[in-house]
């Protein structure tokens, strides 16, 4: 039996976490615990959902408007790697949508992992990763970055005129949904 994947929370669409319209998906769960971390209480919640890697699919293949997705979290790749990788291909496959990915771990601690065939699929099949600990300390206000030491790849050449914009702007997008109970949401860094 193929693994779910878990998330704890998903998103329409947002211009806060990447270029362009995209939707959204916060995996739940981080093994890496970051001191100061904004989604240490998303993490250990006990609200979450599962999600087999085609509902997921299918899910943010219906979402009208988006040029991507991003996979946030947690951490993406503290999920079962087979099923992340069935998430993203059947993505590629049924679509031109962007991929940009967050994690916890540095590229070069991926590329050490990649023995797993799944991992290195992964990897080839982003145009984006944002890598690194969050380091509550160097907490500049980076694009799209949580903390300065995070490093942005890009993988593709999609978006190549944002390369310098991540290096250079020192602004971020905050996005607020009001719900009509009184709830609301935050997005962005």
């Amino acid at each position: 039996m193929l693994a779910t994947l878990t998330t704890a929370r998903l998103q329409d669409q947002t211009t806060a976490l990447g270029p362009g319209t995209r939707a959204v998906i916060w995996f739940h769960g981080c093994s890496l615990n970051c001191n100061g971390c904004i989604a240490k209480e998303m993490n250990t919640s006990l609200n979450f959902s599962r999600w087999t890697p085609r509902q997921l699919a299918d899910w943010v293949l219906s979402r009208p408007g988006i040029e991507g997705v991003t996979l946030s979290g947690g951490d993406p790749f503290d999920q079962p790697i087979e099923a992340l990788w069935e998430f993203i291909s059947a993505l590629k496959t049924a679509s031109t949508l962007s991929l940009l990915s967050y994690t916890g771990r540095t590229l070069a601690q991926l590329r050490s992992a990649a023995a797993d065939s799944h991992i290195h699929r992964i990897l080839n099949a982003l145009d984006i990763l944002i890598d690194g600990t969050y380091v509550e300390a160097l907490n500049d206000g980076s694009l799209w970055r949580g903390s300065s030491n995070q490093r942005v790849h890009f993988f593709s050449d999609r978006y190549a005129e944002w390369e310098h914009e991540v290096d250079t702007k020192k602004t971020r997008n905050l996005e607020i949904k009001l719900h009509a109970n009184g709830d609301f949401d935050l997005t962005g860094i």
